[in-house]
């Protein structure tokens, strides 16, 4: 590990947007010969806190006069109806009008009490159409399928850091370790800060002075920006700061901080690093 310093000169707008695109395609006209209805994704996300999430449902024909019913059905892979999710549609069925092109299956996640778990997903499958219209591509079927994620969220507790031990690594930039890895830094709160900690040792430096880590909370990766304070460090007479960005996962509880030196009146910054340590 390195001793002494060495100077050296850093989700529903784009489903509605792909609503709109797709609906503005279906306007220009269908020059196949079938007739078909397909979900624009095949895949989607949601956090367990959001609002109910759009599920869009394409048709496209030849003929804008064409009306069509179209069932549904949920299989569930990890998500459980009425624990995780709820589908607010009025049934399985979806019908489109004559000029209709797109129509929605909405589903709402719903927030419970596991904590750190994994993603709960299900997946949603047209399952028939009227008029024997194809459900998915004519050719092979495809986009008849999407499944959803539903993320878990887990807040950040700050109070739950007391002074604890935590086993530490430190990478260049482009993620090659250093020698001297693993080593010990220690984490405590911060007694004169909000949301944040104290980090002794980090990448270590050997320095007393912690570098301090202000949580920035953004669902289960918690942003971290590092402070700009004195890490006990100089450069030609000048003291260096700590500075840099980074995350924490609330649920491994391992922080991940880019980090560097800077020098306060040139504003250079020196020997950036990745420090990545978790509680023993």
């Amino acid at each position: 590990m390195k001793k002494n310093i060495i100077i050296s000169s850093f989700l529903s707008v784009a489903v509605a947007l792909g609503a709109v695109s797709c609906k503005d395609e279906e306007k220009k006209g269908y020059l196949g010969d079938t007739d078909f209805v397909r979900f624009t994704q095949a895949s989607g996300a949601v956090d367990e806190i959001a609002a109910a999430f759009p599920v869009l449902v394409s048709f496209t024909k030849k003929d804008a006069g064409t009306t069509a019913e179209v069932t549904f059905e949920v299989e569930e892979i990890s998500a459980v109806a009425g624990v995780d999710y709820e589908i607010l549609n009025a049934g399985t069925t979806l019908s489109f009008g004559a000029g209709e092109f797109i129509d929605t299956i909405w589903v709402r996640p719903l927030e419970n009490d596991i904590a750190c778990g994994p993603d709960r997903q299900l997946k949603i499958k047209l399952t028939a159409v009227s008029g024997g219209i194809s459900a998915g591509f004519p050719d092979n079927g495809g986009a008849s399928e999407f499944t959803l994620s539903i993320r878990e969220v887990v807040g950040l507790d700050i109070e739950a850091f007391g002074t604890t031990e935590y086993a530490a690594e430190e990478f260049d930039l482009a993620g090659v370790p250093y020698t001297g890895n693993p080593f010990d830094v220690t984490v405590s709160l911060d007694p004169d800060r909000e949301n944040s900690i104290a980090v002794i040792n980090m990448g270590d430096w050997g320095s007393p002075f912690p570098a301090f880590l202000v949580f920035n909370p953004d669902v289960n990766n918690q942003v971290i920006q590092v402070l700009e304070t004195p890490n006990g460090f100089g450069q030609a007479g000048v003291p260096l700061n700590w500075t840099g960005t980074g995350t924490y996962n609330v649920c491994t509880r391992q922080f991940t901080v880019n980090y560097a030196f800077k020098n306060p009146t040139t504003n250079e910054t020196l020997v950036p690093a990745i420090n990545v340590f978790s509680p023993k």
